[in-house]
């Protein structure tokens, strides 16, 4: 039951542009331009479209990141990385957005999971009720 909360509360997280610079330590999803996806292939042996880590640095010339996740430039497949630090030349960055808490989404999923948890609540007692009945046990009735 808990992988399944954890699953749908990372679904609530949105990536907004950033306003001013990538601070450290926030967490950032980059869109790579078209000629900067395979410059950063080169550092990665995959040409990626997009990447999402921690960032370790930022300045006027390049973002280093702490990897989690690339999506491929060519099949859109989603890569998980361990830590890999990766430098990212700020000419070839489309988009830089940090993660927040979709609030709209975190309050329909905690809605949804409410009303699942009572309508599963609900039917378990409903089928109880209707298998037990009140009569004694052992299919009642008057012996002949």
């Amino acid at each position: 039951m808990r992988i399944v909360i954890l699953v749908l509360l990372t679904g609530c997280f949105e990536f907004v542009p950033m306003a001013g610079g990538a601070l450290a330590g926030s967490v950032v999803r980059v869109r790579l331009n078209e000629q900067g996806a395979p410059t950063v292939g080169k550092q990665l042996g995959v040409t990626p479209a997009i990447l999402e880590g921690e960032v370790l640095d930022a300045t006027g010339d390049s973002l280093v990141l702490r990897m989690t996740t690339s999506i491929s430039a060519f099949t859109a497949q989603r890569v998980s990385w361990v830590g890999k630090r990766v430098a990212i030349p700020a000419d070839a960055v489309a988009f830089t957005g940090r993660r927040t808490l979709d609030k709209r989404r975190t309050m329909v999923v905690a809605a949804s999971a409410v009303a699942g948890t009572i309508a599963v609540f609900l039917s378990v007692r409903h089928m109880r009720g209707v298998a037990g009945g009140d009569g004694p046990p052992g299919g009642g009735g008057i012996p002949p």
